[in-house]
């Protein structure tokens, strides 16, 4: 949402855009409400940030990525947590994504865009990526096949592709 601020208002000092996981605000394909209670859950007295996690990690990973990966997410858990994000700055990051509509200025987009997700992301439906490439005059779309809304971590190499080859292309 931030890059897709910067390229409306800045579009000089953009010349490349890649777009991941992401909504453009108004018209946008929510998820469903029990996802964004998940998203919204905080740690409390009864409830500690561990906890939050575990039950959050659907919202990030596919359920086959979760059982088969298992210490690469436990070891992603600990280095996020040595300096977790203290909650009102979580409760702020919410607040702007509540706000933010960047519907009516896409098609002031001149950058070369590169708009990615995974399809199994319930988070940020791909069905947003979708309307925004087509939002975005010659935007080029890719989804990935069974990833999430950390779709760089399930598919580190494919995203990897697909970055490199988008970038590369840009004069």
């Amino acid at each position: 949402m931030i890059a897709q601020c910067l390229a409306t208002r800045h579009p000089e000092r953009v010349r490349g855009l890649a777009l991941g996981c992401t909504n453009f605000g108004r018209g946008s394909v929510l998820a469903e409400p029990r996802v964004q209670d998940l998203l919204r859950m905080m740690p409390s007295a009864t409830m500690d940030a561990r906890e939050v996690a575990r039950r959050q990690e659907e919202l990030y990973y596919m359920p086959q990525f979760r059982s088969s990966q298992r210490a690469l997410i436990d070891g992603l858990f600990e280095m996020v947590n040595r300096n977790p994000t203290p909650p009102h700055a979580v409760q702020g990051h919410l607040k702007a994504m509540d706000a933010f509509d960047g519907n009516a200025a896409l098609g002031t987009l001149r950058a070369p865009t590169l708009v990615i997700t995974g399809e199994g992301d319930p988070l940020i439906p791909a069905e947003n990526s979708r309307l925004l490439s087509r939002r975005i005059r010659g935007a080029k779309l890719v989804v990935l096949e069974d990833a999430s809304h950390f779709f760089w971590i399930e598919k580190p190499k494919e995203t990897a592709d697909a970055l490199i080859a988008f970038f590369a292309g840009i004069e």
